[in-house]
Formats: C-alpha cells, sequence, structure tokens
C-alpha cells in the first residue's frame, strides 16, 4: 500500500499533466482502488468545437484510473496502461463541469482492471458522459523510469 506522502506526489505529477491542468482538473476524492476528480471542459480542450474533445477525455479518464490503482500499490511500484476501451455517450459542453470516477475492479500481482465513469454535472444532477475499461500493467518504478528521458 502505497505511504501518504507517495500518493501525494503522484497525485501532484498526474495534475500536473498538460490535459490535466487545462482542465483544471482536481483531485475531490481518493481512497483504497478509488479516486473521483473534478474537471472544467476549458477552451484549451475543447478543440474549436464547442465541446470536450474526445482525445483529451480519454486522457483524463486515463488519469483517474492511475489515481485509483496507485492507492494500491506499494511506493516503489506504478500502473502503466495497456489496454483500453472507452465510449462516449454525449458531450461536454464548453464550460461545463465533469466528474470522472475510477475503481479498481480487480488487482493482481502483474495487472490491474479499473472501470472509469464519467459525468456531466448538470442543475438536476449527473448526466453519464463516457465510461471506459482500462488495463495496467503493475511493474516497478524503477523499470518504468530507466526509460524516462535522459535515464
Amino acid at each position: 500500500m502505497a505511504t501518504s506522502e507517495h500518493l501525494q506526489r503522484c497525485v501532484q505529477a498526474t495534475l500536473s499533466l498538460p490535459t490535466c491542468k487545462a482542465s483544471e482538473m482536481r483531485l475531490i476524492e481518493q481512497s483504497e482502488g478509488r479516486a473521483v476528480c473534478r474537471l472544467t471542459a476549458t477552451e484549451a480542450v475543447c478543440a474549436n468545437t464547442g465541446a470536450l474533445s474526445g482525445g483529451d477525455l480519454y486522457g483524463l479518464l486515463d488519469s483517474v484510473a492511475y489515481l485509483g490503482v496507485i492507492t494500491m500499490l506499494p511506493d516503489d511500484a506504478t500502473g502503466v496502461s495497456h489496454d483500453a476501451h472507452f465510449s462516449l455517450l454525449t458531450m461536454a459542453p464548453l464550460g461545463s463541469e465533469v466528474e470522472v470516477r475510477s475503481e479498481v475492479q480487480r488487482l493482481g500481482r502483474n495487472v490491474a482492471f479499473i472501470r472509469v465513469e464519467a459525468f456531466v454535472v448538470t442543475d438536476g444532477g449527473m448526466k453519464q458522459l463516457a465510461m471506459a475499461t482500462i488495463t495496467k500493467s503493475i511493474i516497478s518504478l524503477k523499470q518504468r523510469l530507466r526509460h524516462a528521458p535522459g535515464a
């Protein structure tokens, strides 16, 4: 199980990713195997279409999946995506608030299966925007970092 200091570093690194920053993503809740984030469909992630870009949304869903799975891993391990299936159900108009929830469905020694759902926040509640199943390989952080630029 990750230490709180390690989790804080992982959260900060994830929220600092360009798409996360551009959508003003913030962590609302994080517990074992779960994460909830809120973001805004800003102009930067709407690609001049008036709605949240599907490509950016895919990256945001994957980021929230990571924030959920990292809570279940030791400090010397990480999860890297190797399979993902996304379904977009509706649009998130420019300026709308979006909530993304991830939950680890199954965690093995070498792989994690994560379900992610996104909702457009409305006055009347939530409207489902997208859903995804993401599979992450569990690898040592040392192995991951050896592929980092300059390593």
